[in-house]
């Protein structure tokens, strides 16, 4: 698309090892609000896969999905950038799930994040994949739907889901917009755009 595309992680030589060197590497973290202005300088639209791994500790839940999204909305919001993307959970602000049980209430901060996301002021979408899988990109149809309507066992593959998400990014009609993105029957086309409008 002709874009320049800014990376950022907590270490940089672990991640171009890992994902390659090609990008605009930057060293920031989200939990450290200082470090995040040189991350954001110049940016136009924000993607952010930030999610904890651990549900205790300093990168717990908490810290980095909720206190995370507030510290890198604010620094986007202050670089002047138009838009933020999440990547989050189909299950964000439930409850009764076992994974707040095991990741120390994680859905419940993921849903207070997107909240201030939606409250920042900027352009935002929030995207709450399905299951993630490796299945190959660009064979299966993608699908749109209300997360009301996700439902445990649905799946995409990890190359479809990054295609919706740069979709999102760029896209007048998906601004606010709140849904899940799932593998759907059928064989692959570009029908999954025109769901952005509804």
């Amino acid at each position: 698309l002709g874009l320049t595309v800014r990376a950022m992680s907590r270490d940089i030589e672990d991640a171009a090892e890992e994902f390659g060197s090609q990008y605009d590497w930057v060293e920031a973290d989200v939990t450290e609000p200082a470090t995040l202005t040189k991350a954001v300088e110049g940016v136009d639209i924000v993607i952010s896969a930030v999610a904890t791994a651990w549900p205790i500790g300093s990168n717990r839940s908490e810290k980095v999905d909720y206190e995370g999204t507030i510290n890198l909305s604010k620094a986007a919001k202050a670089a002047g950038a138009t838009r933020f993307v999440i990547i989050t959970s189909s299950s964000s602000g439930v409850k009764d799930h076992f994974l707040n049980t095991i990741g120390g209430d994680v859905l419940i901060w993921k849903g207070k994040a997107e909240q201030v996301l939606v409250d920042s002021g900027l352009e935002y979408v929030v995207v709450g994949p399905a299951g993630i899988d490796d299945s190959p990109g660009g064979e299966k149809a993608i699908g749109l739907i209300p997360r009301s309507e996700y439902e445990s066992g649905m799946f995409i593959g990890r190359e479809d889901m990054a295609t919706v998400i740069i979709a999102a990014a760029g896209r007048a009609d998906a601004n606010g917009r709140v849904f899940t993105t799932t593998n759907i029957a059928g064989p692959s086309s570009d029908a999954w755009l025109d769901r952005f409008a509804l």
